[in-house]
């Protein structure tokens, strides 16, 4: 009876320890070549609430534009018949942007300016876009 109960409990406490842990739905990898400011993601659909949405970038560079400091992104939910709202803007120094919850919908991301200003011959190149939602 007493080992029951100790297994039992130590069964208990490893499942108190992942049940906070937040586990990704789903991912996908991309790039982008010869971006400008305005140009969307691919769309990808959530259909959980749980997990954080990150944006990872790496290889970052620009053409026909001064020297890569930071990508502007605004995170955005697709709406049917509305126009998309931005739940969250960030500066991406090429490394990984965190949208925290989003909730469940579809969503996407789009490059907004280059190192804050909005230049449309700003065209930027990412070698590795990395999407966990």
């Amino acid at each position: 009876m007493r080992k029951a109960a100790i297994v039992a409990a130590g069964t208990l406490f490893a499942i108190s320890l992942t049940a906070g842990v937040a586990h990704a739905e789903g991912s996908f990898t991309s790039y982008a070549s010869g971006w400008v400011t305005g140009k969307e993601s691919r769309h990808w659909k959530k259909n959980s609430s749980a997990g954080t949405t990150t944006v990872q970038f790496s290889g970052c560079s620009t053409s026909n534009a001064p020297g890569f400091r930071y990508a502007g992104v605004q995170f955005k939910k697709e709406i049917s018949l509305r126009p998309d709202p931005i739940l969250k803007r960030h500066n991406n120094y090429c490394n990984t942007s965190n949208f925290g919850q989003p909730g469940k919908g579809k969503y996407y991301f789009n490059y907004s300016n280059l190192n804050g200003n909005d230049a449309p011959r700003a065209y930027l190149n990412v070698k590795k876009i990395t999407v966990k939602y």
